[in-house]
């Protein structure tokens, strides 16, 4: 006992003390006392063999710890909507990966109020969404302006346009998200705004549906950039720039 009174760098009786308060919990006597110091009884060799194995536990928690500060191993739960996935996070989970190889990466694809409600239930760790609506548990670490486009193939009529409003293709066949997406709110305010109604050719909860649409010449639809970048690019669809106030200053947000 004094030897590990030294060890804990505490006074005897302090020890002694709580060897007492552990026989009372327990109910049974956990040392022996005799001349030349103490030895357990068969109930304290249990408790210090479970005291040993928690400590070593204890050991293992504080390494994986060490490991996730370092990022030498973990998970990582994204949650993002459709038009992430055709551009922005493969390059960042890519680059994420050479950084640090053993974090496992995993991601799910929502629109943007699925997105902001599977954060909500910690059902995964970070999220990107487009146009994110106010919720006091929800915070914005990181946004980017992305207006939000008139889409379609570069043989549509509107193609050739600079810019266009949405009123001036009310009467055109349109393809529209669903409303679990933050386009389709998006969309919906500026409707409310003119005081004009859309009557869609197609509905659909699929970015890709929206993009094929378009790039059939069916009709047009309406996307940030990032969501068809791919195609724009190589000259499959045009983007024509909206006119109206809301789809110029709409962003893409990391929640």
């Amino acid at each position: 006992i004094r030897r590990a009174a030294d060890s804990l760098n505490v006074v005897q009786s302090a020890v002694s003390r709580q060897v007492q308060n552990l026989e009372t919990e327990f109910g049974m006597a956990l040392i022996d006392r005799h001349s030349r110091g103490v030895r357990l009884t068969d109930a304290g060799a249990i408790l210090a063999r479970y005291a040993h194995q928690s400590l070593l536990d204890l050991e293992r928690v504080r390494s994986e710890i060490d490991d996730l500060k370092a990022l030498r191993s973990g998970k990582i739960k994204i949650c993002t909507v459709e038009a992430g996935i055709a551009d922005v996070i493969p390059r960042v989970i890519i680059e994420f990966k050479r950084l640090y190889p053993a974090v496992k990466s995993t991601v799910l694809v929502m629109g943007t109020h699925g997105v902001i409600d599977t954060l909500l239930r910690d059902d995964a760790d970070i999220g990107l969404t487009f146009n994110t609506p106010d919720d006091p548990d929800i915070e914005i670490v990181a946004s980017q302006e992305q207006c939000l486009y008139a889409v379609v193939a570069p043989t549509h009529a509107i193609a050739g346009l600079s810019v266009v409003r949405i009123k001036d293709l009310q009467d055109l066949p349109t393809a529209l998200p669903d409303t679990s997406f933050g386009i389709r709110h998006l969309i919906d305010d500026i409707q409310r705004e003119l005081k004009l109604r859309i009557e869609p050719v197609l509905l659909t909860n699929s970015i890709q549906a929206l993009v094929k649409f378009a790039i059939a010449d069916i009709g047009v639809t309406f996307l940030p950039y990032f969501a068809a970048k791919s195609e724009i690019d190589a000259g499959k669809l045009v983007a024509v720039p909206l006119a109206d106030r809301l789809a110029r200053n709409a962003s893409v947000d990391i929640i």
